[in-house]
This record gives structure tokens, C-alpha cells and sequence, in this order.
């Protein structure tokens, strides 16, 4: 009889759903005496919040389901109770209070660490947030803007959010007029105000990336495609270093190739705007208006040999933030 020989396989997939588990943890702490003297043992493992008997997986699962998926704390409870675990209203109300004091203590000294940093990536994003009104679509939904601040040196990321406003006020609020360095940013007018007198001591870089895109969108147009080209170069151009360089040897390599390139770039960008064949609203004409807006901000990237051509740098962070917030 022959043998059977393996000719390919097939593979099935089964999904199986494992609801939410507890696990008690004893850790025993012994007490010794040694030459008239009482020592005690120290727990192995610490619990965020003193005297608490509930770490910190303990804690954010709660806080997920209270803040993210927007379950009030009763139902919070049921749920535990019905995988095996019962939880007392007061010390879920006590663990949700003692973590929100906890992170807004954190929250400030995140805040102090990032803008001790002399060049910060922002950005801001909407997202939809349940409300406990309804829209005209009779929706308890609206838009709502949470910000991000990435210092490029300490990597760090903090979100913060006023009520899903995106004005101007929430920038200022957290960059006050005393700071040093550069902010670099999309094209909201709202970051601007960098460049005014309120901010004597910072300068404001602006995203090539977000300058780009407009025309991307105009692709297969070939004025459109001039300008990719020579945003391009200027990437090109910049990776064209030796590992090796000193910041000294970047920033003199930034200098040299990079001005002839913007001059270029900016006299083609005013060609295309005041053109006989463009339209003053037009979208080539509305991209060429954007990017030149921004000229002067997407050059100052060669001030310096760490400053980046764009922000793309704080965009990952914005995917780790879940798509709704509650607001009570």
C-alpha cells in the first residue's frame, strides 16, 4: 500500500470568546525576630493606589468600562458579579476618585517635563462624543478636538482636552507665552499665534507633509506633480548625510542645499497662484495659497540640525485614543 504524502493543507478557524477573569494574588509576608529586633517582609508586588488591595490591570479595566465604553458604575458592578468577582459601589466610587486625583497629579507633571523641551511636535484631532443632549439628527453625538504635545527629545505624549474645544485659548492655556523652543504643527491658523509678539522666545515649524497632501489630491495635474517633486528633493537632499556627521556637519549640509531648493519651490507656488490658467478658487490655487501661507515656517526647519520637515512624528499616538469620549 503507499504511503500518504502531505499534498497541502487546510486550516480552519474557530473563534471562542473567554469572558473577563479575576485572579487573587496572596503574597505572605513573614515577621522575624533577630537579636531582640521584629522584622517585617515587604509585598513583592505594589498596588497604585495606597492601602489598596487593587492594582493597576484592576484599575484601567474599570476605568475603560466607566470612561471609554461609558458604563455607569452600577452596571460596572454587575458586571463583575457575573464573572465572579463582587465589587462594593462605595470602593469602585472611591477607586474611580483616588485614580482621578492620582492622574491629574501626574497629568501636571507630564505637562512640566514636556515643555521643558525646546521643540515639541503638536497636533489635534476630532473625534465623536457622546453627549447627553441630541443633535439635529436626533443623536447624542457631536464632534469634539483632543490635542497632542510630543516632545521630540524625551518622547514623551500628552492628550489633553477642553470639552472637545479647538480654539485658540486650549493652546495657550497649555503653551504659555514664557516658553522657549519651537512648536511645529499643521497649518491651523490657531498655532500662529507662535509667531506674534505674545512669544517672544519661540518660533513655529511648520509640516511639509500637510503642505503636500493638498496637492497629492490634485494628482494626475502636472503643476501639482512640480510641486511633490520639489518637496521631495528637499527629503532627498536632507537623508543625503553620513551617520557619522556631527550636528554641526547637518545643519551646514541643511543650509547649503536646502535655499536654493525653497527659493525654487516658492517662485513656482506664486506662478501657479497668479497664473492666467489657474482659478483664484481653485484647489491648485487654494494648495499653492496654503503652502505659500506657510513658507516661512516650513523653512525655519534648517535653524537647526535636529528640527524635522514635518510632524509626523505625534501621529501614531492618536491611533492608541479610542474613537469616543464621555462627557457627564
Amino acid at each position: 500500500m503507499e504511503k500518504s504524502k502531505v499534498i497541502g493543507y487546510t486550516d480552519s478557524i474557530l473563534y471562542k470568546f473567554i469572558p473577563g477573569k479575576f485572579i487573587k494574588h496572596i503574597s505572605r509576608q513573614y515577621n522575624c525576630v533577630m537579636d531582640g529586633k521584629v522584622y517585617s517582609g515587604k509585598a513583592i508586588e505594589k498596588a497604585p493606589l495606597l492601602n489598596s488591595n487593587y492594582d493597576s490591570s484592576f484599575i484601567a479595566g474599570m476605568l475603560q468600562l466607566r470612561f471609554i465604553y461609558a458604563m455607569p458604575v452600577e452596571r460596572i458592578i454587575n458586571y463583575f458579579t457575573e464573572n465572579g468577582f463582587e465589587l462594593a459601589k462605595p470602593t469602585a466610587h472611591g477607586l474611580i476618585r483616588k485614580t482621578a486625583f492620582m492622574m491629574e497629579r501626574f497629568d501636571a507633571v507630564l505637562k512640566k517635563l514636556i515643555l521643558e523641551d525646546d521643540y515639541i511636535c503638536m497636533d489635534e484631532t476630532y473625534y465623536t462624543i457622546l453627549t447627553g443632549e441630541k443633535n439635529d439628527d436626533g443623536k447624542g453625538v457631536r464632534k469634539g478636538y483632543i490635542w497632542a504635545a510630543l516632545p521630540r527629545h524625551t518622547q514623551l505624549v500628552q492628550f489633553f482636552y477642553e470639552n472637545g474645544s479647538r480654539k485658540q485659548e486650549v493652546f495657550t492655556d497649555y503653551v504659555l507665552p514664557d516658553y522657549e523652543g519651537a512648536i511645529q504643527s499643521d497649518g491651523l491658523s490657531n498655532y500662529k499665534v507662535i509667531e506674534t509678539d505674545m512669544y517672544p522666545d519661540a518660533i513655529r515649524l511648520s509640516c511639509f507633509q500637510h503642505c503636500k497632501r493638498k496637492f497629492l489630491e490634485l494628482m494626475p495635474d502636472s503643476q501639482a506633480e512640480e510641486i511633490i517633486v520639489m518637496t521631495n528633493l528637499l527629503y532627498i537632499k536632507d537623508h543625503e548625510r553620513e551617520p557619522d556627521w556631527t550636528p554641526e556637519q547637518i545643519l551646514a549640509h541643511r543650509q547649503t542645499y536646502a535655499p536654493p531648493i525653497l527659493q525654487q519651490l516658492k517662485k513656482r507656488l506664486t506662478e501657479i497662484r497668479q497664473g492666467s490658467n489657474t482659478l483664484p478658487k481653485s484647489p491648485l490655487a487654494k494648495a499653492a495659497n496654503y503652502m505659500l501661507g506657510q513658507f516661512d515656517a516650513l523653512s525655519n526647519y534648517i535653524l537647526r540640525h535636529d528640527y524635522d520637515l514635518d510632524n509626523n512624528a505625534i501621529y501614531p499616538n492618536f491611533f492608541i485614543i479610542t474613537t469616543f469620549f464621555v462627557i457627564n
